[in-house]
């Protein structure tokens, strides 16, 4: 159990919070977390419920899709960071969680790249 674990009480939880802030211009939705995180499905959902519910994600229907996003909220890019390295991942900057892509050259065609992979598995996903 690594430290945002700990800290947020669940497994499930800090996951998504850490896919979320990944790629925080993303709309997620459920089956999507799913797909990319490889949790149960009730579970995410019951998490989702309860992110909201506390004004951490706010969600908006897409025919039959509730798609969440980040509600910014002062100290979000210091939370950011820390879920990311706790679970060694790269930082992000305020532009991104404002939806903004990173602009580093090196990074470009990278996060490009994962950019088509999340919008080719939303649209399989989509056809379910």
């Amino acid at each position: 159990m690594n430290i945002s674990e700990k800290l947020f009480g669940s497994k499930v939880r800090a996951k998504i919070l850490e896919v979320i802030f990944s790629n925080a211009e993303i709309k997620y939705y459920g089956r999507l977390l799913q797909k990319t995180t490889g949790l149960d499905h009730k579970a995410i959902w019951k998490e989702l419920n309860f992110l909201e519910k506390i004004g951490f994600l706010a969600s908006e229907s897409d025919g039959r899709l509730k798609r969440y996003r980040i509600v910014p909220f002062p100290g979000s890019e210091d939370l950011a960071k820390f879920i990311l390295k706790s679970n060694k991942k790269m930082g992000i900057t305020k532009k991104r969680l404002r939806g903004k892509p990173k602009k580093i050259k090196n990074d470009a065609h990278q996060y490009k790249k994962s950019l088509e992979k999340a919008k080719q598995l939303m649209l399989e996903l989509d056809g379910l």
